[in-house]
């Protein structure tokens, strides 16, 4: 055979099929599965975040509460409501019996350069002492030290 035969046997050059894009390559399914995984821990943590908070913003809404109503009893409702913010934040062997020296040194304990020793010493004596003999500005600083401690309180226990 003669060369311009071959030559002319010869098809045209033809370009292979276009890349499809599906299947997806190995990369973009590593992607998405590192996208969903970081997407699944975001909604994970807040989600631990808002239920971590969840007693003591109703806590916090409380004390406003108290804080802003005239009840002669205030000091013992406030007493109350920390105590049931501490079952809810800790062990209940650890809390539930604490009574008067043991529980104001729980506060101390657990509240870290938040409690002054008049605010102490009223939480202490609330039940024995007429709440009319409280100035404002101790009580003001009493519900601000509250407010504080319930602030910085760990995560709830599991208490069931």
């Amino acid at each position: 055979m003669a060369k311009p035969e071959l030559l002319s046997q010869l098809r045209d050059v033809h370009l292979p099929q276009d890349v499809s894009w599906w299947p997806l390559a190995i990369g973009w399914w590593v992607l998405i599965a590192l996208l969903l995984l970081g997407i699944s821990f975001f909604i994970i943590h807040r989600y631990n975040l808002k239920k971590k908070f969840h007693f003591s913003r109703l806590a916090l809404n409380e004390i406003s509460e108290l804080e802003k109503a005239k009840e002669s009893d205030w000091l013992i409702q406030l007493e109350t409501l920390l105590k049931r913010a501490a079952l809810c934040h800790f062990p209940k062997q650890q809390v539930a019996a604490l009574t008067e020296q043991d529980w104001t040194k729980f506060l101390l304990d657990t509240g870290q350069n938040i409690w002054s020793d008049q605010s102490l010493a009223m939480l202490k004596d609330g039940a024995y002492r007429a709440p009319k003999t409280i100035d404002n500005n101790h009580k003001a600083s009493l519900f601000e030290q509250s407010k504080q401690w319930l602030k910085q309180l760990p995560e709830e226990a599991n208490n069931v």
